[in-house]
C-alpha cells in the first residue's frame, strides 16, 4: 500500500463515528519496500515534470498530518512538519514529495 492509499483510507468504525473521529487506520510496519526511480523518469524532463505537477496538484487534497504519521510508522523522519506556501512551489520539495508518495510501500 502507498502511503497516498493511506492517507485517504479513514476509520469508518461505529466507535470511530461516535467520537466524531474517522481517523486514519493506523500503520505497524514490518516490512517495507522502497521503489528506485526508474531511469526513464529520472532523465526524461517532461515525465519529471508530470511529476511535479502530479505532487502540485495533490498537495492540497492530503491530509499532512495523517501522511506524517503514515511516513513516521514507516521510518520516514525526512517530511516537514508543515508545508509552507514556499515549500509548495519548491521543485526539490515536490519530487520528494512524489518519491514518498508513490515509491514507498507497505508491504506487510
Amino acid at each position: 500500500m502507498r502511503l497516498l492509499t493511506h492517507n485517504v483510507l479513514r476509520n469508518n468504525t461505529a466507535a470511530a463515528k461516535s467520537k466524531n473521529t474517522n481517523s486514519p487506520l493506523l500503520i505497524t510496519a514490518t516490512e517495507i519496500r522502497v521503489d528506485e526511480p526508474t531511469s526513464a523518469s529520472s532523465s526524461d524532463p517532461a515525465q519529471q515534470q508530470r511529476e511535479i505537477a502530479f505532487a502540485k496538484n495533490i498537495l492540497p487534497s492530503l491530509d499532512w498530518p495523517t501522511l506524517l504519521q503514515g511516513a513516521k510508522a514507516m521510518g520516514l523522519e525526512s517530511l516537514p512538519p508543515m508545508v509552507t506556501p514556499e515549500l509548495a512551489a519548491d521543485e526539490g520539495f515536490l519530487r520528494a514529495l512524489y518519491h514518498v508518495l508513490m515509491d514507498v510501500h507497505l508491504v506487510n
